[in-house]
């Protein structure tokens, strides 16, 4: 006879594992972490944010680039403006951005290629220059309100779907990136993170690629999808004990310039808090 420890995960199992298999969801293990992370989502309280206070949001992180060195100039010229792959050199840069809740709203698509190192804080959304800010979304993936979407897990891959139509290099890639930028934001209510791991969980693909994930300090587990097209992992880190949504990272499997085959060629965390006092002006803040 099962006791009500195993009653509850047998209960689990055929919940989550068997909707992902009907679906060709996620490795067992990696959907287990998403359902584990998004039951203990559900405990945990959302900011409250009071009278005069924000929702602050902070986004650090680092990303590669490729290029040319000065030297190689007359090379390169010589070589009608071609390079080679050995004369290309790589770097990692970081970066760091703190917005208020309201104005991460406004930017919704935008928020990840925002400029780096600044503290925003636009009164009613516009910017120096007059113009509203995020006022117009034309990309497809973060176009909706969150608060309009099924909260139901397959319902809401389905509707993502749908939102990405054919952008990314695979369907189910894609779908994990919207789900990444989601959570991204630093703004989704509890109820809605968790229906995005559990929503996650039915992605085929995912997988759990690192027990112990370290972005900025903080430790996770990694689950994430492997994209043959450009050979790159892409990964969000997760705490399945608390639910904690740390950040997202890119491995690439193949080495190219000067970056060996399993380097993070880019990674973001998020952290949210409550503050009492938001910056009045655009100003460049300290690293």
């Amino acid at each position: 006879m099962l006791g009500a420890a195993g009653l509850v995960a047998a209960l689990v199992a055929t919940d989550v594992l068997g909707v992902a298999e009907w679906n060709g969801g996620a490795d067992p293990a990696a959907a287990s972490a998403l359902h584990s992370a998004a039951l203990a989502t559900m405990e945990v309280s959302d900011p409250v944010v009071g009278p005069g206070q924000y929702l602050f949001v902070r986004t650090d992180g680092a990303f590669g680039a490729v290029g040319t060195l000065e030297a190689d100039a007359e090379k390169i010229k010589a070589n009608n403006g071609n390079t080679v792959p050995e004369g290309d050199v790589s770097m990692i840069d970081g970066y760091h951005d703190e917005l208020s809740e309201a104005f991460a709203r406004e930017q919704a698509a935008n928020f990840s290629s925002a400029d780096s190192s600044v503290i925003r804080r636009i009164p009613g959304g516009f910017g120096p220059d007059g113009h509203r800010v995020g006022s117009s979304q034309t990309t497809t993936t973060r176009s909706v309100d969150d608060g309009a979407l099924p909260r139901d897990p397959a319902e809401l891959l389905n509707k993502i779907y749908e939102l990405n139509g054919t952008s990314g290099q695979s369907r189910d890639g894609q779908a994990l990136e919207w789900i990444t930028s989601a959570l991204e934001r630093g703004t989704a209510p509890a109820e809605f993170r968790a229906a995005l791991y559990k929503a996650a969980a039915l992605i085929p693909g995912v997988t759990i690629t690192d027990q112990q994930a370290t972005l900025n300090g903080t430790t996770g587990i990694a689950i994430g999808r492997f994209e043959p097209a450009n050979d790159v992992q892409y990964d969000i880190i997760i705490d399945p004990d608390t639910g904690r949504y740390i950040g997202e990272r890119e491995v690439t499997l193949t080495a190219f310039a000067s970056f060996p085959a399993g380097t993070t060629t880019s990674w973001t965390t998020v952290t949210t808090s409550v503050v009492n006092a938001a910056p009045t002006d655009i100003a460049t803040c300290d690293r």
